[in-house]
């Protein structure tokens, strides 16, 4: 049998090699570009489209010019934390260009909408204040640029032979409309061109804080967007075609993973030092526990280790070296343009355990004494301030991302004081990695302390967290020291330290059938007294109440699919996963990720109203985090600096997959062709990395292969599992065929039958929930 597998297997090698071992340069030119990823939207639709300039601004409209009633405030442009300008219009011949009529196209890198009129072009550049509107094939002979000022954001202030000059009220800085067309006439604080023999017109506003730099910098517009434009398009490629790459047999996976690659990149930006908004429009600022939940998925497993490096050195600046401080070792959960906040105890665990994965995926060992002094202050403060008798990190009501609260009193409305479930697996990886970082620089009483806490946190965890009746983890311990059992998705974060198989399985079914829908993970049981079915329910109750009591997380998918995968449950996590896609390419932002939903849809409905930011950091980061670290499987090493994880668990619904993952200073790549009954095959890669490479198949032996740059190995599974392991020039160092190891595969048996039946939560109408019955006294609107 296994000669007969082998044979098989050396029959469609060829056509995987050839997949995987064409030229570079016939690589990449193959693959699509962002030219070739526009998004055709019907003029009965409305979408959110926004572009950042990766610095400190965004533009934000939508795509047929209709005003949305939750971004509305928000359209136009946006800088430093700062309303510039609400928008602009153009006229052709005095006749107001129509967009609500228009077809328009929306690609990553800019937004086209096409009309009788002409077509108009809006696009933002990398690190440039400026903006540039075009107007095309134009069907007539004079075009007017004028700007909507909304609510006052602007103060007509001056003309000079090229432009129109305005001062924003807001940021005080200097906005100049200006064209470079040679026949030009200013009116109103409009500027009319005549259009020319080619039919385009280009307008150009500038920002500046320097009123006398304006003119300056229009030159440099007017004579560099055309090479800015191609910049930023080759930066783009580069993300989509040699950082990642991802090609399967699903189109609609193929084209959301590459846009949320894109848009994800957009939300990395130098506003403040370094760091990714939050969300847009209202979160344009660095949140750290949002920055740190995106960074593995926004930067890492991208490949842009240097900015993820960039944004943990600009954090650790402002950490709190303060030694009589209250938050000493803390690092803020909140960075504007003028102010820190350090109101929030996950944000600093997050962060430690983003200098390690930063280690993992750069394998740059040397920051690792950088870096330490800013882990020891953190783990020092927490123990010194913010730890109990039993060794959990304590913290307020509202310090947990559960952190809304009522703004009369302050009450929060979800409490998760004194010890949220999350938060000490949280500070169990801040000492894991503070224990990992102080043996390798010998630091081996600091080692044996932290190594003490944890176990002393592990060891109370589950007795005082696990309820055999309820079959699941408590929430959080409350100040009296009483378990509070509200059914809510935090536990899932937690798994990770639970040892027991068989409780993480009860768990993960549990949380998938009551708190796990099909456009997302509900953040409290429909069954719980507290439940709000709808995040928006204004007559009711005020937005906040509902935003951790029931509001939907797009951001949860990501663990929530991670531990269904781990126990076995692939396929149905992928169901989950599919529809993000089809969500951020139909419903949203154009290929972006939502912050929330409303849990249930409006009677009638199908589907739920999308609420929150429609551009959302750590709803995106964990949609891709996921897919190359648990559904592709490459990965670091749990605690470990110098060994990856080959852990493929591919989505039934997947024949055929090409895959390349940035880590450790090259690439894993690897093609899988899914056999016809008798073997799964897969050819893998080492491009420019040097490591110890884990094959990890649920039904097999894991086996650690030292690989070298160029090296490849075959990989055929069927009742046993074949690997060979070739050197750059072909020859072979090693061949091994595995039996099935009866444990692995008696364990991966027992998950996967466990969650065959598993079906999403659905809304249970049935119930009738108090928060629906009463009247909100706080008045109505946004």
């Amino acid at each position: 049998m296994k000669l007969k597998l082998y044979i098989v297997f050396m029959l469609v090698l060829p056509m995987i090699i050839s997949s995987c071992d064409s030229s570079s340069d016939d690589r990449y030119s193959s693959r699509d570009s962002v030219d070739r990823l526009g998004v055709d939207i019907g003029v009965n639709e409305q979408r959110m489209v926004a572009y950042s300039n990766k610095m400190d601004s965004y533009y934000q409209t939508t795509t047929h010019g209709v005003e949305s009633e939750l971004y509305g405030w928000f359209d136009g442009w946006n800088i430093g934390q700062r309303r510039i300008l609400k928008g602009y219009q153009l006229y052709v011949d005095g006749i107001l260009f129509d967009r609500a009529g228009a077809k328009v196209k929306v690609y990553p890198h800019y937004l086209e909408r096409r009309g009788d009129q002409g077509a108009e072009e809006l696009y933002l550049f990398d690190d440039q204040q400026f903006i540039e509107v075009d107007l095309c094939d134009v069907v007539g002979d004079y075009v007017r640029m004028s700007l909507v000022h909304g609510d006052g954001l602007l103060e007509f202030i001056d003309v000079d032979e090229r432009g129109v000059i305005f001062r924003s009220k807001e940021s005080g800085g200097y906005v100049y409309l200006t064209s470079d067309a040679e026949d030009i006439s200013l009116k109103d604080g409009s500027i009319d061109v005549k259009v020319g023999s080619g039919r385009c017109v280009h307008f150009y506003l500038i920002y500046s804080k320097d009123r006398s730099l304006l003119m300056d910098q229009a030159a440099v517009a007017a004579s560099m967007s055309h090479k800015l434009k191609r910049e930023r398009a080759d930066r783009m490629n580069r993300l989509i075609q040699e950082s990642t790459y991802t090609q399967t047999n699903d189109t609609l996976v193929n084209r959301a993973l590459k846009w949320f690659t894109l848009t994800m990149d957009g939300l990395v930006t130098h506003q403040r030092g370094y760091g990714i908004y939050a969300g847009v429009p209202w979160f344009n600022e660095y949140w750290g526990r949002d920055t740190f939940i995106s960074l593995p998925g926004g930067t890492l497993v991208l490949g842009d280790t240097s900015t993820a490096k960039q944004i943990l050195d600009s954090f650790a600046s402002v950490q709190d070296t303060v030694e009589d401080s209250k938050y000493y070792g803390r690092i803020p959960n909140i960075v504007k343009m003028s102010s820190l906040n350090y109101h929030t105890t996950d944000g600093t665990p997050r962060f430690i355990s983003q200098m390690m994965a930063y280690v993992q995926y750069s394998g740059d060992t040397a920051s690792i004494a950088t870096f330490y002094p800013t882990v020891r202050r953190s783990i020092e403060g927490a123990m010194k301030r913010w730890t109990n008798d039993r060794g959990y990190l304590i913290h307020a009501d509202n310090e947990t991302w559960m952190d809304a609260r009522r703004a009369s009193d302050l009450k929060s409305y979800s409490p998760r004081d004194e010890a949220a479930n999350d938060i000490q697996s949280l500070w169990m990886d801040q000492l894991l990695t503070g224990i990992k970082f102080a043996t390798y620089l010998d630091r081996t009483e600091d080692a044996r302390k932290w190594q003490a806490m944890y176990d002393k946190v592990k060891t109370h965890f589950i007795r005082d967290y696990w309820s055999d009746k309820r079959g699941y983890l408590a929430d959080r311990i409350d100040p009296r020291g009483v378990a509070d059992y509200q059914l809510r998705p935090n536990q899932l974060f937690a798994l990770k330290h639970v040892d027991d198989i068989k409780k993480k399985k009860k768990v993960v079914r549990l949380v998938w059938e009551r708190l796990v829908y099909p456009w997302g993970v509900s953040s409290l049981d429909h069954d719980d007294p507290d439940f709000h079915p709808f995040h928006l329910a204004w007559s009711h109750y005020h937005k906040d109440e509902a935003y951790h009591n029931g509001t939907v997380w797009q951001w949860l998918n990501g663990v929530a699919m991670q531990e269904m995968i781990e126990i076995g449950g692939k396929d149905i996590a992928y169901k989950l996963f599919h529809n993000m896609c089809r969500q951020g390419m139909e419903r949203t932002g154009v290929g972006m990720v939502n912050e929330n939903s409303d849990c249930y849809p409006h009677k009638g409905g199908d589907y739920p109203r999308l609420t929150g930011t429609y551009w959302q950091a750590w709803s995106e980061a964990e949609q891709i985090r996921v897919w190359y670290q648990y559904f592709m499987g490459v990965r670091p090493s749990d605690n470990a600096l110098d060994a990856i994880t080959f852990a493929p668990r591919i989505p039934t619904a997947l024949t055929d997959v090409d895959v390349e993952v940035p880590i450790m200073g090259g690439h894993i790549r690897y093609s899988f062709l899914r056999g016809t009954g008798l073997m799964d095959k897969y050819l893998i890669h080492s491009d420019g990395v040097v490591t110890k490479l884990i094959l990890d198949f649920p039904s097999f032996s894991k086996r650690v292969i030292e690989v070298a740059d160029g090296d490849v190995i075959e990989v055929g599974i069927g009742e046993d599992l074949y690997y060979e392991l070739r050197n750059v020039v072909g020859e072979v160092i090693k061949r091994e065929t595995l039996d099935m190891d009866e444990h692995r595969r008696r364990k991966y048996l027992e998950g996967y039958h466990e969650v065959q039946n598993v079906l999403f939560a659905q809304p249970n109408w049935n119930i009738i929930y108090p928060v629906l019955e009463k009247a909100y006294q706080g008045g109505q609107g946004f």
